[in-house]
């Protein structure tokens, strides 16, 4: 991969090196930013360039011909430790804390560092935070903990003992060139994503759907009439979502990144009833927008909005995805009645 790669972070890359450079490495960095902006990319590179064995330059760059660049790219390097939820679970269990403990606690097998990448950090309840609390309050040496998270508003104990690092959106100029060397054409394409997403390379490539946006037309076209049929546009997102595969989570990922864009589609909906453009929506969503303006209250939209942030969390704590939108959708059409 290389630190070329990774676009629009030289802030925190420049954090890291002068740390190294001084000898002043902390042991624990909570690294801060919207989902899909690079964080994960970010850390994962860093953990490469303190584990590399040919490290070049003075700073935190990795050689990427070792054994343990090779290692770490494959995720197999004995010293680097990738912590996630498990897939059953919307929060970390205490175990799992216990067990990144003990991972840490443990001499590199290979000289050099033991690195923990903990994914979501504000997924972890109080007891599994008080769990993983030792480790950072007594960190053995030659190791660090990087912690991920979509926001600074994590367990206070957690925070306190760490050092914060925040990741902004990289420019339009350098989003366009990763869009485009992952593949995406067009700028029109690129326009678009940019401007649902926040400049959010992740999230865009994610979002990079033609059966996604295909659906999402016709969802928020049957959305914006004043008889909303709930059974039929049901019907239709529990399809695009098992289209995904028989697995649960990759329909449950459908699921959720509709929910996303309709969450926006609402959004901008108020504003464009209340006379402010739209933020996320283009001109192609113009007559809809003003459609649904006409049909909902701004209570009734703002109920909505309400409604469809539930069926995310409900979705992400695992409830089944057609019991959700199946609620929704009776919701969204309880809903309208024209404005007085």
């Amino acid at each position: 991969m290389g630190w070329d790669a990774i676009r629009g972070h030289d802030a925190p890359r420049g954090l890291f090196d002068r740390a190294w450079e001084q000898q002043r490495l902390a042991h624990a960095y909570l690294l801060v930013g919207a989902g899909g902006i690079g964080k994960a990319m970010f850390a994962r590179e860093l953990a490469r360039a303190l584990l590399c064995e040919a490290r070049l330059g003075p700073g935190l760059v990795a050689c990427g011909r070792c054994d343990a660049c090779a290692q770490v790219a494959i995720g197999s390097h004995p010293d680097l430790h990738l912590l996630g939820m498990l897939e059953d679970r919307n929060e970390f269990t205490v175990d799992q804390m216990r067990e990144a403990g003990e991972e840490m606690r443990l001499k590199p097998m290979r000289g050099g560092y033991r690195v923990l990448i903990l994914a979501n950090a504000d997924r972890l309840n109080p007891e599994a935070g008080n769990c993983f609390l030792k480790t950072l309050e007594e960190p053995p040496p030659r190791t660090l903990q990087l912690l991920l998270s979509g926001s600074a508003d994590i367990l206070r104990t957690i925070r306190s003992r760490c050092q914060v690092v925040r990741f902004t959106p990289p420019s339009a100029e350098d989003f366009a060139e990763i869009l485009t060397a992952n593949g995406v054409t067009g700028a029109a394409t690129i326009e678009r994503l940019g401007r649902i997403t926040g400049n959010s390379p992740g999230l865009a490539l994610t979002l990079n759907d033609p059966d996604l946006w295909e659906f999402r037309q016709r969802l928020m076209t049957g959305l914006a009439r004043e008889r909303v049929d709930a059974i039929d546009l049901g019907n239709a997102w529990v399809e695009f979502c098992a289209a995904a595969g028989t697995e649960a989570p990759p329909r449950r990922k459908r699921a959720r990144l509709v929910l996303r864009l309709l969450l926006d589609f609402l959004s901008d909906a108020l504003r464009v009833q209340q006379g402010a453009p739209a933020v996320r929506s283009g001109p192609e969503d113009e007559k809809l927008l003003a459609e649904v303006g006409r049909v909902l209250t701004p209570e009734a939209i703002v109920a909505l909005l309400d409604r469809t942030m539930q069926a995310e969390t409900q979705i992400a704590r695992y409830v089944p995805h057609e019991i959700v939108l199946e609620g929704l959708l009776d919701a969204w059409a309880q809903q309208m009645a024209p404005k007085s």
